[in-house]
């Protein structure tokens, strides 16, 4: 998607469970995202028909009602020859066979049962990696000196007198 000034990155959010999915579009659009919600496969296979071109990322919960998480991610990219957009696909901790299927079709999978944030946080990685989000500041860096401030080129002790 060409990006326009003042323009944000858009996502799908697919959660059949419904104070998960509040939850989550609460953390997601504090990414600055526009998110766009689907209760069900169904629902999101409608979204996805209409908004393919648009989306920067799909988040998918793996259980969903009348069509899963993983019949969506193979329709995006296989039959919907979607090479590009993003995909995370939210699971309780997913069988390896089915991991290992996402993996294939270059998906990322998150255990949703660390919560929300580390969902949003895999997302906000997902979109710095598409140029959306400036990356994240490190919590451990050292703070940059305020600007106009010399610091000292060397600590001394006093001499004894």
């Amino acid at each position: 998607m060409a990006r326009t000034p003042g323009a944000r990155p858009r996502i799908l959010l697919v959660e059949a469970d419904p104070v998960f999915r509040f939850v989550l579009a609460h953390d997601l659009s504090g990414l600055g995202a526009e998110v766009l919600v689907a209760a069900d496969g169904p629902d999101a296979f409608r979204l996805l028909t209409d908004e393919i071109l648009t989306l920067d990322l799909l988040v998918t919960g793996l259980v969903l009602p009348g069509l899963d998480g993983l019949t969506l991610v193979r329709v995006v990219r296989a039959e919907g020859g979607e090479q590009d957009l993003s995909i995370l696909v939210t699971c309780d901790g997913p069988p390896a066979d089915v991991e290992s299927r996402l993996r294939s079709l270059h998906a990322a999978v998150v255990d949703r049962r660390a919560g929300s944030a580390a969902v949003a946080a895999e997302a906000r990685a997902a979109l710095e990696l598409r140029g959306w989000l400036e990356p994240a500041p490190d919590p451990w860096a050292a703070p940059a000196p305020a600007a106009g401030v010399r610091l000292p080129r060397r600590l001394s002790r006093p001499s004894p007198a």
